[in-house]
């Protein structure tokens, strides 16, 4: 509505087709009510949010750098709730409440202590479902830990570094995204990639071998003549 704010959830999910509508309406500041042919002007505030990486997005071609610039005028990056576990009595406190106003449920030191042990794949939403099964099945009175569901896991074992290697890549691909012209052509970033990861590889085989060339190049799975290689072209010592 006019003097208003507008939210769009998830925006980086939205197809190319709403995306020119949406770049219109905030260029033009004009709108159409539904069913109608009629435009109005409508001055209004838009917040978007997303879990996806919109630079990445544009340079694939799979969302619109006009639009991406016209949304990224103050921007705000929140981490995963794993990373802000200082979050988490604040917001199972808030949850709780919205589910039951008279603060009859309360969180036990164990359910507290059980929260924050959680790895939250699912981020703000996962403790969202958790803190409404909880006060479903509690009622009332204090909430245990045996009041959450099962947690979520992953099929494998290292999410975790898995997660954080994932962060480590993207936060590289952003820095040369930024750092390109934007009159120019992405290339070469792939071989890019290896050339700057690869010394950090080697020396870490190296550093859990204790020096010896011959399980460094096993840890890789690679022959040792080939680490030998990749050692002197990263002008790193065999010694």
């Amino acid at each position: 509505s006019n003097q208003g704010t507008a939210f769009f959830d998830e925006i980086g999910d939205i197809e190319m087709t709403t995306q020119i509508k949406l770049l219109r309406v905030l260029e033009t500041k004009m709108i159409s009510p539904v069913g109608g042919n009629d435009q109005r002007s409508s001055d209004f505030r838009l917040v978007a949010a997303t879990n996806r990486n919109l630079e990445a997005m544009v340079a694939e071609e799979k969302f619109r750098e006009d639009l991406f610039y016209r949304l990224n005028v103050f921007r705000i990056e929140i981490p995963p709730l794993r990373e802000r576990p200082e979050d988490i009595p604040l917001l199972a406190e808030h949850f709780m409440r919205n589910l039951d106003p008279t603060g009859e449920v309360q969180l036990s030191p164990t359910a507290l202590k059980e929260l924050n042990s959680r790895p939250w794949n699912g981020n703000v939403r996962e403790l969202r479902n958790v803190i409404e099964h909880a006060v479903i099945v509690t009622r009332s009175g204090e909430i245990s830990a045996k009041s959450f569901p099962p947690p979520t896991t992953r099929t494998s074992d290292d999410s975790g570094s898995t997660h954080q290697l994932n962060i480590a890549i993207e936060n590289w691909w952003n820095e040369q995204l930024q750092s390109i012209p934007k009159a120019a052509s992405v290339e070469g970033l792939y071989e890019k990639f290896l050339t700057e990861a690869e010394p950090t590889l080697l020396s870490q085989a190296l550093r859990l071998s204790k020096g010896n060339r011959t399980e460094a190049a096993q840890i890789l799975g690679i022959h040792r003549q080939t680490l030998r290689e990749k050692l002197k072209n990263a002008n790193l010592s065999e010694d």
